[in-house]
Order: C-alpha cells, then structure tokens, then sequence
C-alpha cells in the first residue's frame, strides 16, 4: 500500500480488535466495518488457530493490518 488511508474510529477499533485476538476475531464481530478492510487488504477471514473451534473462520490481521496496528497503537494508555 502506497497510499494512505483514512480510516474511520471504528475500523480502526476493529484492526485493534484482531490484534487482541490472534487466535482470530469471532466473524460476527464488525459486519459492517470487516469488508472494507478486507477490500483495503488490511484483514483476511480464514480458519481459527485453537484446535477447539477449528471448524470456525476468524478474522486475522494481514502483514499490512499489523503494520497499521503498530503505527496506529494498540489504544491502551502507555506506562
């Protein structure tokens, strides 16, 4: 990515969100938000890690998502 992005506070919750969740983010989690970060290739769904609920899809970050999350932080205050 080039080019960059002006993403809205609630997309960027939901990248901070598949951070937080490296097993994979539940699917269900920002069904309005997940499809332009897919399309801006910034989160892809694929299987979740935990043998348990392999069955299920999760979101995940994409190397450009973790990126973004690094420069973007993670939201906690620091220490």
């Amino acid at each position: 990515m080039t080019q960059a992005l002006d993403l809205t506070s609630r997309q960027i919750a939901a990248i901070r969100a598949c951070g937080f969740h490296p097993g994979g983010l539940r699917t269900s989690a920002y069904p309005k938000t997940m499809p332009s970060l897919v399309a801006a290739g910034l989160v892809e769904q694929r299987q979740k890690v935990d043998p348990a609920e392999r069955h299920q899809m999760g979101w995940f970050l994409t190397a450009a998502g973790k990126r973004l999350l690094q420069s973007a932080g993670t939201g906690e205050p620091s220490a």
